[in-house]
């Protein structure tokens, strides 16, 4: 007995509207767009700006295959299931950021990065922008944090478990059932019986590279040990992997390495092709090295490069603090208290538990 797979069908009809090019002014115009879609929470309009049919071009040149019709509805339910912009929101609440960081153009086809922060981590999204008929989408989507296009994770995931025929027997039905409800799990924060999921899987299922993503992400949450066992399995897998630096920097911390962890920052950055935000990171790294010469530096190169970035300046306001600037602190605190945008809150509880007096003497 066997049964279609509703998630993972074949791919979409191939598509026969002529792909145009996409100017510079258009991408940064999308970017935009995508910006205002997860800033105002409308997870529904960012998922529409998705092409399932550059997707489907995509899978169709791994497979090599001629496809139906029918298995557009695959594919679009497969986006649909994934709710990339809903998973976005989510991640960055409550005190996360999604940013713009970059455009760039690549054998002709313009690509949007974008910055994702939260106290997950890390992570990065490069858009591949297309346009038909008029019409500007996002073709596809490399996530650094998995390594890999999004269509190409869709292609493993439906390799796993589908036939030429889109079918699958029920043992693997059942093994797609145990993935979803391990995600589900996840998002509960339930990583004890998320894990008892992840460990039911047969190997070959656990050993891709999403699946041990995801595992990586169940360890994050349950104790230190395991999360550095589950990083190091997946090196061991996949050790020239593009995103081994993103990754490894939450692994140094934990170690309390932290040069190693500003090399991999610093490795991440020459990935990126430069990101301020990461003068950020490498200014935590200064301070719990306690140097707060060389974290001051980098924050206020990040001041300079991001001025609109409140943690930031919340940092660099306790380093002249801490340092006994008290003239540049308070002139800084009074910025950080002209912009409402700021949380003011935070900052009036650090200067409550350090005492410190924000009016000049």
């Amino acid at each position: 007995m066997s049964r279609v797979l509703p998630f993972f069908l074949l791919i979409i009809i191939s598509c026969t509207a002529k792909e145009e090019p996409v100017t510079k002014e258009e991408a940064l115009s999308m970017s935009h767009v995508i910006d205002s879609s997860i800033r105002n929470k409308k997870p529904n309009y960012f998922n529409s700006l998705i092409n399932e049919m550059s997707f489907a071009d995509k899978i169709a040149k791994v497979y090599g295959t001629k496809v139906t019709a029918e298995m557009r509805t695959g594919i679009k339910t497969a986006l649909k299931q994934s709710d990339f912009g809903d998973k976005i929101i989510r991640a960055i609440q409550p005190n996360g950021t999604y940013q713009f960081v970059k455009q760039y153009e690549k054998d002709k086809v313009q690509h949007l990065i974008f910055r994702l922060y939260s106290d997950d981590g890390l992570n990065y999204h490069d858009f591949e922008l297309s346009k038909k008929d008029g019409k500007l989408a996002i073709a596809d989507i490399f996530i650094y944090l998995s390594g890999e296009d999004l269509s190409k994770t869709l292609s493993d995931l439906f390799a796993n478990f589908s036939t030429n025929d889109g079918k699958v027997s029920d043992e693997k039905f059942a093994q797609v059932e145990k993935i979803k409800k391990m995600k589900e799990l996840v998002e509960r924060d339930d990583a004890e019986n998320a894990l008892k999921y992840y460990n039911s899987l047969p190997t070959d299922l656990k050993n891709q590279r999403s699946i041990l993503l995801m595992h990586i992400m169940i360890c994050g949450k349950l104790d230190e040990e395991r999360y550095m066992k589950a990083i190091n399995d997946y090196l061991a897998l996949y050790p020239d992997a593009p995103n081994m630096h993103l990754m490894m920097i939450d692994n140094y911390i934990m170690r309390k390495e932290y040069g190693k962890a500003l090399e991999s920052i610093d490795k991440v950055d020459k990935l990126i092709n430069t990101d301020p935000f990461l003068d950020y990171m490498r200014a935590l790294m200064y301070k719990m090295m306690e140097k707060p010469a060389e974290s001051r530096t980098h924050l206020e190169k990040l001041y300079r490069n991001m001025p609109g970035f409140g943690a930031g300046i919340l940092e660099l306001i306790a380093n002249y603090i801490d340092t006994g600037d008290d003239s540049k602190a308070r002139k800084l605190i009074k910025e950080y208290e002209a912009n409402k945008d700021f949380d003011q809150e935070m900052l009036n509880n650090y200067l409550l538990m350090t005492s410190f007096n924000r009016d000049d003497q």
